[in-house]
């Protein structure tokens, strides 16, 4: 794959092997943003079938997390904890639920 900048008219990058990369099991998921010479790229999709076979099938899983109000001003320091455990955070959201949906949710 040969990217071309449209700007400068010129080729910008072919295809190699890139030492920021470490392992590409963990570094190249779905809406990772990866830095490769000095522009960053985001991932919003597979190239091909068998790309999106290799990388579903790696031992990525997904969970919810739940704090309750009383740790919201720990909350980067759990996030700290948890991303240091070896999980990796992929999708953040902060949501404030009404009372029905607490009772829903438990």
């Amino acid at each position: 794959m040969i990217q071309f900048d449209i700007k400068n008219k010129r080729i910008f990058l072919k295809r190699t092997k890139y030492p920021g990369i470490s392992s590409p099991e963990t570094d190249l998921y779905l809406g990772a943003v990866v830095t490769v010479y000095s522009r960053q790229f985001k991932i919003v999709g597979y190239a091909d079938d068998f790309t999106k076979k290799a990388f579903t099938q790696t031992h990525l899983e997904k969970t919810f997390c739940l704090l309750k109000p009383d740790a919201y001003t720990n909350s980067g320091k759990i996030i700290d904890i948890i991303e240091k455990s070896g999980f990796k955070v992929g999708n953040l959201r902060m949501l404030k639920l009404n009372e029905k949906e607490i009772y829903q949710l438990f």
